[in-house]
């Protein structure tokens, strides 16, 4: 299972599924993780449900880059624009 280590390495379908996530819909804070994880992986949410909680655990602490915001300016030909 690949974990992408960055917003660089999702695509746009990603990025938006995740952001249309509400935590409030989910029973718990885990199931939400796990569902980012599914998108994020595309691997299947009972996958995530046979690990154990260490393991769990380890593979959500590689995502907290989630938490901040994407750039706001694209890299394009060594030079960055603004995106607006």
């Amino acid at each position: 299972m690949k974990i992408p280590t960055g917003w660089h390495q999702i695509s746009v379908e990603q990025y938006l599924e995740i952001h249309e996530l509400q935590q409030t819909e989910f029973d718990s804070l885990l199931d939400y993780e796990i569902e980012i994880l599914s998108i994020l992986t595309n691997e299947d949410y009972n996958s995530f449900l046979d690990l154990d909680f260490d393991e769990l655990n380890n593979i959500i602490d590689k995502i907290k880059w989630l938490k901040q915001q994407p750039r706001t300016k694209i890299k394009k030909a060594g030079k960055y624009r603004d995106w607006e």
